[in-house]
């Protein structure tokens, strides 16, 4: 035949109303009669099929075929339906592995195997594998998600909530199904994993400078913890809460852990520099009497150990020349905003070749007249014809060298007495002096042309 139930019409043919029988199984079924027909004319309506029987109890489809005469044979198909649904799931939940330890509920930071067992009894038609949903509304089988797999994990369970996230904390239905699409009741089961490190902010208080520079002492503290929908926060610990020295770079770890042991750790960096900068001064040139000799050279150079002098710099060089006494003055200012103002004063002292030079005395120093010679104030000494230490000298200029200093002996002298600065001199509280006769009546006596003693200066002033 062609499908149609209809056989060959060339002498005779068979004709049958259904071709397709599904019978629950166990079921009795008795298979309809088929017609003949010749010429178009009913002969028989009660040819039976082949086999006449058929056993309900095995799941199977069987053909059955109509036979008569010499019209081409027509056949049906009967199958035996599987109308049990399976057992009740039973669902073994592991961590880590298909055959880890048990999860026996509550917060885990481990993958959580769901493995699932049921089965179809002995004359059923077999598991065909397992729906999962996260409600139990059986009818609605847009809400089951199908797996011929005996185990999933809970990523599969995100997958299906089409989330990024690594956390999954609800309630799971599963079911079982068989080949016959038999749908076993649901069970449910509670799963909560959190695999998601949990979070919080520093919370820095100090006295802000520039940029990232703090100027005062720093506190470290904690806030806005948190663990999303996991487990929840257990410890949010800060390994430097305070900071009290200067540093030009202290990394502060904050280590947040949830309750499952999920760990964060979070760094930043903390600057202090609470000192101001300073100052170094260098120096280049002779030295002389607590200055220098003609001119010098000063450098001034702003330092600053830990946030650094600000870009462009503070420091500065000067060159000062000619007799007087100048200045050099400025600030530092670091990177941090802390200024600091410098100065520092230099006496410049130069040969006088003229009474302007080294100041007012009752004679020039240089060249002095002494029964009129004239000596260098600063290698000779004018000295008159006089008695000293045994011996006569004429008056006229005497090297210091050959002389020593005549003024520091005779009689009453008890001073420290001795050539200063290239020039002879003595000395007693408050006074120098030079001659024997007047000891007390000098205040600065380097040289002398006369009996008595005359105020005179160094030629370097």
């Amino acid at each position: 035949g062609d499908g149609s139930g209809i056989g060959s019409r060339k002498d005779g043919y068979l004709t049958i109303d259904q071709t397709y029988y599904e019978v629950e199984q166990d079921a009795p079924f008795v298979a309809p009669f088929a017609s003949y027909y010749y010429d178009g004319e009913l002969v028989r309506s009660d040819i039976g099929a082949t086999p006449t029987y058929i056993d309900t109890s095995v799941l199977t489809t069987y053909t059955l075929t109509y036979y008569y005469l010499n019209a081409t044979p027509i056949t049906i198909q009967v199958k035996i339906m599987d109308v049990t649904p399976p057992s009740m799931i039973d669902v073994t939940l592991r961590k880590d592995s298909l055959t880890g330890t048990s999860y026996t509920g509550g917060w885990t930071k481990s993958d959580v195997y769901q493995i699932y067992n049921a089965t179809d009894g002995d004359r059923g038609s077999g598991v065909k594998g397992y729906e999962y949903a996260f409600s139990n509304q059986p009818n609605n089988n847009t809400l089951w998600t199908f797996t011929s797999s005996n185990s999933i994990t809970q990523k599969d369970l995100l997958t299906k909530l089409n989330t990024t996230s690594k956390d999954f904390n609800q309630t799971v239905y599963v079911r079982a199904v068989d080949n016959f699409d038999n749908k076993s009741e649901a069970m449910s089961y509670a799963l909560s994993v959190d695999q998601t490190a949990p979070n919080a902010d520093f919370v820095i208080s100090g006295t802000k400078g520039n940029d990232t520079w703090y100027k005062s002492n720093v506190s470290i503290d904690v806030n806005n913890q948190s663990d999303g929908a996991g487990s929840g926060v257990a410890s949010a610990v800060v390994d430097h809460p305070s900071l009290i020295s200067d540093t030009a770079g202290q990394v502060v770890t904050l280590t947040i852990t949830d309750k499952v042991g999920n760990v964060q750790n979070k760094t930043t960096t903390i600057k202090i520099d609470k000192s101001n900068p300073t100052v170094v001064y260098s120096t280049q040139g002779s030295p002389y009497g607590g200055g220098f000799i003609n001119s010098a050279t000063i450098t001034a150079t702003c330092q600053d150990a830990y946030s650094g002098i600000v870009n462009g710099g503070q420091s500065q060089t000067k060159t000062f020349s000619g007799r007087g006494t100048y200045q050099i003055s400025g600030s530092c200012t670091d990177n941090v905003g802390h200024t600091m103002n410098y100065s520092n004063s230099y006496r410049i002292f130069v040969y006088g070749s003229s009474s302007s030079a080294c100041g007012t005395s009752p004679y020039n120093c240089n060249p002095h007249k002494c029964n009129g010679h004239s000596c260098n104030c600063r290698g000779e000494r004018c000295v008159q014809e006089e008695y000293v230490a045994g011996n006569f000298r004429s008056a006229g200029c005497a090297p210091l060298s050959q002389i020593g200093c005549p003024c520091c002996t005779g009689i009453n002298w008890g001073f420290t007495c001795g050539v200063y600065d290239g020039q002879c001199g003595g000395y007693e509280p408050g006074h120098s002096v030079c001659r024997r006769t007047e000891p007390a009546s000098c205040d600065t006596c380097y040289d002398t042309c006369y009996d008595t003693c005359h105020k005179a200066k160094s030629c370097y002033y």
